[in-house]
């Protein structure tokens, strides 16, 4: 083993450019990747750019002496996975054959998710919905890892009523401020514009997190909100409630860049996310099932 490169780390405005983009997320794992040695980008440069909610957020090192067009660029949950990801990323040596450095973005917001799509991710964690709805998706990710579906339901007052504006009307209604985000935003807007209800006209409130929502409904502060259901706690949580279940909701999946399949890269990717999720406190996140093993 050779000594940790020593990295520099600096902030730098955020190029407009990425603002054009949408990627999924929600749940998810892989914070570190089991490598080898740390001979590779020895002398790297890590910056990190951290910018406004609607602007992606970045990790990055790169190596000056590699003649190597570009960086591998990978697509993950948050900050913390960021952090993990480049750092075992970083110091792996085959990388250098083919990258000159490696990026980890972060930030699921609206303009999000076609970045992946359009070739310029290598590694990304999405909703299968998204991926599959675009025109490139499919022809460009492959799924190599998934978490579990759900129930994507309606929790509180009037729940298991039809959800029509009369039955809307006056009430507090908790949804997630996250576009991406299958079971607290897409599938009830979805669900309430086949209704024909106008949106706009209802009294509704937006949360940054499940654990958000879920309380503001416990404390009263909304009366009807729409997220996941877990059947291990919450029908202890919420079993007074009324209830509907909206539909079923897809895991997220982690898409690795075709021509990067069966690399050492894919199976690097393969032992990390098992770990991480075997790593996890919550049932769910240690449920990661291994769509597509690699074959080097």
């Amino acid at each position: 083993m050779g000594r940790k490169p020593e990295y520099t780390r600096f902030q730098v405005p955020l190029d407009p450019f990425w603002n054009a983009f949408i990627l999924a997320i929600a749940f998810g794992t892989a914070s570190a990747i089991g490598v080898g040695a740390v001979w590779f980008l020895i002398s790297l440069e890590r910056g990190e750019i951290e910018a406004t909610p609607l602007s992606y957020n970045m990790l990055s090192c790169h190596s000056p002496q590699n003649t190597a067009t570009r960086p591998l660029r990978a697509y993950v949950f948050n900050h913390r996975q960021a952090e993990g990801m480049l750092d075992a990323l970083c110091e792996d040596p085959s990388l250098i054959d083919t990258f000159n450095g490696v990026e980890v973005y972060w930030q699921h917001e609206r303009a999000e998710v076609f970045a992946s799509l359009q070739g310029e991710f290598d590694i990304i964690v999405a909703a299968p919905d998204i991926v599959h709805r675009a025109p490139l998706g499919p022809a460009i990710l492959a799924p190599i890892a998934s978490l579990p579906d759900y129930d994507a339901v309606w929790i509180g007052k009037a729940a298991n009523e039809p959800l029509d504006a009369e039955a809307l009307s006056g009430l507090r209604i908790g949804l997630l401020s996250s576009p991406v985000s299958m079971s607290g935003r897409v599938m009830p807007e979805t669900t309430l514009r086949k209704s024909g209800v106008n949106a706009r006209s209802l009294d509704i409130r937006m949360f940054r997190r499940h654990r958000d929502l879920r309380a503001a409904l416990l404390n009263g502060e909304v009366d009807l909100i729409a997220t996941y259901w877990n059947e291990r706690r919450d029908p202890e949580l919420f079993g007074s409630f009324p209830r509907k279940v909206i539909g079923d909701a897809e895991g997220r999946r982690w898409y690795l860049e075709r021509s990067l399949i069966d690399t050492p890269l894919h199976c690097r990717m393969i032992k990390a996310l098992e770990t991480a999720a075997s790593d996890q406190n919550a049932p769910y996140f240690r449920n990661l099932e291994v769509l597509r093993a690699c074959r080097t």
